[in-house]
């Protein structure tokens, strides 16, 4: 996979199907975590070796997905900054120079840009960029 820079415009068409990926994403790491913190103890050390095995293959089968629906995502060109927060970016460039797209989930279109190498707290809005 290669490296893809876009206009506002290209970042800003991808965002429905950016959208409907991160939202899986997300469920899916919810899913993980809750998956990770249920612990059942069986006194059958039969029933307890069978249904770990269970468990880490439905948890493997999880993570697997995650990370197959991540790379989907990064196929585009987006990156996934920050699931929590619901925050990815879209490599540009302005003046020459790489920057980043940068969209939230729940936005209808991309708000904010920033140098890529600075990060969410030093976004600027996107009516900045042709002044920048």
């Amino acid at each position: 996979m290669k490296k893809r820079y876009f206009t506002l415009e290209e970042a800003e068409n991808l965002l429905p199907e950016i959208s409907i990926k991160l939202n899986k994403l997300i469920r899916i790491s919810k899913a993980i975590q809750l998956f990770n913190k249920v612990e059942i103890d069986y006194e059958d050390e039969f029933e307890f070796i069978t249904q770990e095995i269970n468990s880490r293959k439905s948890s493997h089968k999880l993570y697997y997905e995650f990370y197959a629906l991540l790379e989907e995502v990064l196929n585009y060109g987006a990156i996934v900054k920050d699931l929590n927060f619901g925050l990815v970016d879209f490599y540009s460039k302005h003046n020459n120079k790489e920057i980043f797209l940068c969209w939230q989930l729940g936005e209808n279109k991309i708000k904010y840009w920033h140098e890529s190498d600075s990060g969410y707290d030093e976004r600027k809005p996107i009516e900045l960029l042709n002044k920048a």
